[in-house]
């Protein structure tokens, strides 16, 4: 199976060779993406599988229009299969105080769209958060890029949709 993952830092910082071995072909992470990212891969993802995990670093654009364009840009990959995970929670420093319920609300317009689209949507979001509903820190090494722990829980749940 071709196995391309896009996304931000997140991605980025990630050993997915080590977590997937003989899964990953390509990784195509970088810090501070946004959709314009997404959008330069346009076409080039044709009979793959594409898991994309990307949108944290455009939280001052998330509009009513953000979700639709993220779908024109996933759709836009041509890919075989897709999985979108959702958007982490997040606490970086400048954050406005809304923002995980801005995330959470923006996670369900991906999940709807690709239940549509037909694509699976891991919804990781509620794995990083404690049972009191705030992030769950173990899980991050400040506030935004995961820890090993967080790599783990994240590894295990796009496997469980790539068997």
């Amino acid at each position: 199976m071709d196995i391309e993952i896009i996304g931000d830092s997140i991605i980025d910082r990630w050993d997915v060779y080590a977590d997937f071995p003989s899964m990953i072909i390509g990784k195509h992470g970088k810090g501070g993406a946004g959709m314009d990212f997404l959008e330069s891969f346009a076409g080039k993802m044709k009979g793959k599988t594409v898991i994309v995990l990307i949108g944290t670093n455009d939280n001052r654009i998330w509009d009513e229009n953000y979700v639709t364009a993220y779908v024109e840009y996933v759709g836009n990959l041509s890919a075989s299969s897709v999985i979108v995970v959702s958007v982490l929670p997040r606490a970086a420093n400048g954050d406005r105080e809304t923002i995980n319920e801005d995330i959470a609300s923006l996670n369900e317009g991906l999940k709807a769209w690709s239940t549509q689209k037909g694509w699976t949507f891991v919804d990781a979001y509620p794995l990083f958060l404690e049972d009191d509903g705030h992030m769950n820190m173990n899980l991050y090494t400040d506030g935004l890029h995961l820890s090993n722990l967080g790599y783990d829980i994240l590894g295990d749940l796009i496997k469980i949709e790539l068997k």
